[in-house]
């Protein structure tokens, strides 16, 4: 009978770690809207546009939707907003295609406060890479503040890559 009781126990304990690890795990750690504060370049041509003047970041276990704003013509004004929905398992990515009929690979990856973005787009009516770029997001540890650090590489062109460097408050 002791060994019954303790053997619940045993299971109990275990369900209830094992619940609370998937609880924790699965809190939207970047969910939120973020705003432009600081834009820096680090290597490269400097662009205007390089990273968005806003990001809204919904989170779930299995994926994560993406809003850019990208900075407008003058300093006070937003331009075009795109949305992208990637699943956030390893290998996994989305398809798509661009008007030119490019094809676009995006993947996303969270490990704890570092979310990296892959993307890679194709030559017009071709299967052959012409860009690829990288971002990474890291959260502060207050959760309050987020770095993205943004490269670009153009396959096709000579000398056409640049880093760029983000950092935003959450709203």
């Amino acid at each position: 009978m002791k060994i019954l009781s303790e053997c619940k126990a045993s299971l109990f304990i275990t369900a209830l770690i094992l619940f609370t690890t998937t609880a924790f795990a699965q809190q939207p750690a970047f969910s939120g809207t973020w705003t432009l504060k600081e834009k820096t370049n680090l290597s490269g041509t400097d662009y205007g546009n390089a990273v968005p003047a806003q990001i809204k970041l919904d989170q779930s276990a299995t994926e994560l939707i993406i809003t850019r704003t990208e900075v407008g013509p003058d300093e006070d004004s937003h331009g075009m907003s795109s949305t992208e929905k990637l699943p956030l398992e390893t290998g996994k990515g989305t398809v798509g295609t661009t008007a030119d009929q490019r094809k676009i690979i995006s993947k996303a990856i969270i490990n704890g406060k570092v979310l990296t973005e892959i993307k890679t787009i194709s030559q017009p009516n071709s299967e052959n890479t012409a860009i690829r770029t990288k971002e990474t997001s890291t959260l502060s540890d207050d959760g309050k503040t987020l770095t993205l650090v943004k490269e670009f590489t153009n396959l096709t062109e000579a000398n056409d890559k640049w880093t760029s460097k983000g950092t935003y408050e959450k709203q």
